[in-house]
């Protein structure tokens, strides 16, 4: 109940892209893009999933979208780690006891994207207070993929990083274009 009223009220009001349907058209296009099986209802599930998730926990809307594309490749009901790691996000749950049990195995999109956020949040607020060298840059995403060991994480890290800045540079392709024609408008 908690997690679906969130995820209503985090769509009314959203951080960014979930208002715009231009960025939100592009974002399901990228999805079906990378994985063309996936169906267009289930992409927009993903995207608002992934602006109740950025809302709720800070976490940016393009970092979750690189996480989602790296563990799932946008596959809602995969399962790895030899069943331990279940949907989206490939949480594994064994290491989540303070998930509630509803969040474990639940196919709800929006829950699946929501409790990747919830963990993206804890191991950045983990790294904060426990290492060093997770507080540069996106040292910290190491954990989400290995937990307290930084290390073992570092070649998921890396791919996670090359595609955050594709999710990145695809949502911010609209802004470039709209300051440059703001200002073009105001020289004039």
């Amino acid at each position: 109940m908690l997690i679906s009223t969130l995820i209503t009220v985090c769509t009314l009001f959203p951080l960014s892209f979930t208002t715009d349907v231009v960025e939100i058209r592009k974002v399901v296009s990228k999805i079906q893009e990378i994985n063309p099986k996936i169906e267009e209802d289930t992409a927009l599930e993903i995207v608002r999933g992934v602006g109740a998730g950025s809302c709720e926990f800070g976490i940016e809307e393009a970092l979750l979208l690189a996480v989602i594309h790296t563990e799932s490749t946008f596959k809602p009901h995969v399962v790895g780690d030899g069943g331990k790691s279940w949907g989206l996000t490939q949480i594994n749950y064994p290491v989540w006891k303070a998930f509630p049990e509803s969040l474990k195995r639940s196919t709800d999109i929006g829950i699946q994207v929501v409790a990747g956020a919830y963990a993206l949040n804890f191991w950045w607020n983990w790294a904060k207070n426990n290492s060093r060298r997770s507080k540069k840059g996106l040292y910290w995403i190491n954990h989400y993929n290995s937990g307290v060991s930084w290390k073992a994480g570092k070649p998921w890290a890396a791919k996670v990083k090359r595609r955050y800045k594709m999710w990145k540079r695809l949502m911010s392709e609209d802004i470039v274009a709209e300051k440059k024609g703001d200002e073009e408008g105001t020289s004039g």
